[in-house]
């Protein structure tokens, strides 16, 4: 088996970058081939290739915010690209993000296209289905189900001073639908019914839960205060994380409570956390995180809009007792003994819910079991490999009926 993915980064502090690698390690680990192409950053791993310089990707970016272009531009590294992945000759493509200020889409969906390689998609947000954003449902828009245009949230990433929704989405949609032999995998029960309303609702469309290591992230020791400590967790904190919450939150905590902030936070943000309010900062080692997860009474996941809830199954996984927005996929993850699903908006309900934390701690105690049953790398890791297998067991039979 040879599998070429791409994704926008190929590091473990990233998500789908994690994910991606964490495949990549299963498929090598089976005796197959893996090559893992990336549009940014740096990676360690050997059977890499790096799509795009530093010059390229400051361009690309340049020419997105000012024409609300993204993924129109960078063809020299796109067509290095196709000329790497054409050499290595893959079994399956497994594509992630392709959004990022690195690749040319039209190139490369042109070529998929002709090549008939089978690919797997997994959508990590909702990008490839809406003219511009990567997220929506905080705002209220669902424009994307019948054709977007005159978007007043250009705004939001990929950031950009124009709009030209109607433009990109007619030709997302498409370059998308053109590909003939695509399966698309959704990483939540929530996302994979936004890809049914979509353009996309032709093609196969699989749950695979995202997974995490329970051997990284589980209860650890930890120093205590005293205090009862409430924790939150974001790579970053952009719009939709809602890290305004905390600080309604931090008007209604006792003085033997604490709220514990973590992940990058921009300047302005960060001055205007509440004094009850502590900002540790993002953290570039999974251990120091679980650390701080262990050290946690309860996790609160305020976010407007998540596609899975990374954060949500790692605090589980140390044993931490949850409480979740009300939204998206955010509640996929609960169980009635590992947290409590509640509107993040009502904060006087979330208080009365993190005090009947406090008395009950006894009856949330199965947050880490139910993460290692259902969200663990190696049951991810076996589904997308037997999706592999089942796709080029249906290749080698068209090739044989022909």
């Amino acid at each position: 088996m040879r599998v070429a993915s791409i994704n926008t980064v190929a590091t473990q502090n990233n998500a789908p970058g994690r994910i991606m690698l964490n495949i990549s390690d299963a498929i090598l680990r089976t005796g197959g081939e893996s090559l893992v192409t990336y549009g940014r950053g740096e990676s360690s791993i050997p059977n890499s290739y790096k799509i795009s310089s530093t010059c390229n990707a400051i361009i690309h970016t340049l020419k997105s915010r000012i024409s609300d272009s993204e993924g129109l531009h960078s063809i020299n590294a796109t067509k290095k690209l196709i000329a790497q992945l054409e050499s290595f000759n893959p079994d399956i493509i497994h594509l992630h993000n392709i959004h990022g200020h690195y690749v040319n889409y039209p190139l490369l969906m042109r070529w998929l296209k002709d090549s008939d390689i089978p690919v797997v998609w997994t959508m990590h947000d909702c990008w490839a289905i809406t003219g511009h954003c990567c997220h929506y449902s905080a705002n209220g828009c669902d424009k994307w189900k019948n054709g977007c245009r005159d978007c007043k949230y250009s705004y939001t990433y990929p950031r950009s001073i124009s709009s030209q929704s109607k433009r990109n989405f007619e030709l997302k949609r498409e370059l998308f639908s053109s590909l003939p032999n695509l399966t698309i995998v959704a990483v939540s029960n929530w996302l994979a019914n936004e890809l049914k309303q979509s353009y996309l609702n032709k093609y196969p469309i699989e749950v695979i839960h995202n997974g995490i290591d329970s051997e990284i992230f589980k209860a650890m020791p930890h120093p205590s205060n005293g205090k009862f400590r409430i924790l939150g967790v974001a790579s970053h904190w952009g719009e939709n994380k809602n890290i305004e919450f905390f600080n309604h939150l931090a008007n209604k905590i006792s003085p033997n409570e604490e709220i514990i902030i973590v992940g990058d936070i921009t300047l302005k943000k960060r001055l205007q956390l509440h004094k009850n309010t502590t900002h540790i900062g993002k953290f570039r080692s999974a251990k120091k995180l679980a650390e701080i997860y262990s050290s946690a009474d309860v996790f609160i996941n305020p976010s407007r809009e998540e596609t899975f809830g990374m954060t949500t199954i790692e605090a589980m996984a140390c044993g931490t007792p949850v409480i979740v927005n009300n939204a998206t996929a955010l509640p996929e993850t609960i169980t009635s003994n590992s947290g409590i699903v509640v509107d993040i908006d009502n904060i006087s309900k979330v208080y009365n819910v993190i005090t009947h934390i406090k008395e009950h701690r006894q009856n949330f105690t199965t947050g880490r079991k139910h993460i290692i049953d259902n969200y663990s790398i190696n049951q991810m890791t076996s589904q997308y490999l037997n999706l592999y297998q089942n796709k080029m067991k249906k290749e080698k039979g068209k090739m044989i009926t022909e």
